[in-house]
This record gives C-alpha cells, structure tokens and sequence, in this order.
C-alpha cells in the first residue's frame, strides 16, 4: 500500500496541483509577480507549483502547523507560514493582490464557512476559491469512489478502509466528520459575483472555482 501512495497517488497529486495552477495562470496571469494569500494552504502545494504561477510573495495562513508544514519545514524569502485563528486573517482591506483558497472550504464548519467567504472578499483584490465537486465519483480526500454518494453513518464505516487511513496518522473518522462537500449553488451563495467555473477530468466535473474580483 505504501508503495501504491508514493508511485501512483502522491504523482497524480502532483499533476493535478500543477494542472489546477496552470488554470489558476490562464485566467488570472496577472498572479505573475503579484502578492498571494493562500488561506489553508500548505508549502508541498507551493513547492509543487510556484514554477508555474511565479507569485512574487506567498504568505499562508492556517490554523494548523502540521496542515501547513505537511512534514516540509524549508521556508524562503518569497514563501511564508503563519498560523491565525480561522476567523479574522490578520491583514488590511485589499492588502492582498491575490488570494487562493484551495480544498479547504469543505472542511469548515457550515456556521462559519460566510465568515470565511467575508475575509477571502475583504483582504483580496482578486481570488480563487476551489472545491471538490460533490459529482465526482471517486472522493478525493480517501481515495474511494461513491463513498461520498452514501449516507453518512455508512461512509464513516467504510472510510476506515481507504488509502488515507491506512497511511495517515489523522484519525480518519474525525476528518470524516469535518469534510462536507459543497454543492456548486452553494459556493456561489459565499462569492454571489464570483464566476463559477467547473474543473474537469476525463469529462467529469471534478471541482467548482469561485472566481472574481473584490
């Protein structure tokens, strides 16, 4: 299994980062150089794809160290970390040319998924707010087909099985419980002048984009 996660499912990790930043470059170029807030984010995703954005700053902001760190420390002049409190990003109205929000909205709590809409508007002159589509049949954070398509109690048993469980420390029913995908309706309810884009694979739509202008 563990040579399954570092021959197949880590490189097409990979390439599905570097595919979503080549779609972040085509319809923003002007990230090229600009200042970035990734929200959630992690240094491996920057590692991955700071070649093909070329942001001139990147400061991420999370509220969990080993979230950002994913076991890579190596910090640099243009990439930074700080951990905040999830509620207020501890910057100035439009201080940010740009702000990314990657896979990270589905594991807030419903209650508070506006507030961090509110901030992404507040800080951002533009952003991009990206999302698992909940039509895609394989769930991508377990590495199981259909299992988000189940009732929950049942798909809470059977993520006990997946590739993540078996190779991650995180206790895979509490990450579970914290991981509600969103349907496309309602990312556009958090970013009403966003433009909402679906990403693909093989034809199938495999995450929506919030995209707009603050």
């Amino acid at each position: 299994m563990a040579e399954l996660w570092s021959k197949v499912i880590i490189p097409q990790q990979r390439r599905f980062r570097q595919a979503r930043a080549a779609l972040i470059r085509q319809i923003a170029p002007t990230i090229e150089g600009a200042s970035v807030v990734d929200v959630g984010g992690s240094l491996p995703f920057w590692r991955h794809v700071g070649h093909i954005l070329k942001p001139g700053s990147v400061r991420i902001f999370n509220v969990s160290e080993h979230r950002t760190t994913m076991f890579e420390t190596r910090h640099e002049d243009w990439l930074t970390v700080q951990l905040y409190d999830g509620k207020r990003l501890p910057l100035e109205d439009k201080e940010a040319d740009f702000v990314v929000c990657n896979s990270v909205i589905e594991h807030v709590p419903p209650e508070q998924r506006e507030n961090l809409a509110r901030e992404i508007r507040r800080v951002g002159r533009t952003y991009f707010v990206q999302t698992p589509s909940r039509r895609f049949p394989l769930e991508l954070h377990f590495g199981l087909p259909f299992v988000h398509w189940l009732p929950r109690p049942l798909a809470r048993e059977i993520v006990r099985v997946s590739p993540f469980n078996l190779l991650s420390k995180v206790n895979v029913r509490n990450y579970f419980d914290e991981t509600h995908l969103l349907p496309k309706k309602e990312l556009q309810g958090y970013f009403p002048r966003a433009e909402i884009r679906t990403e693909t694979f093989v034809g199938l739509p495999k995450s929506n984009i919030a995209f707009g202008h603050a």
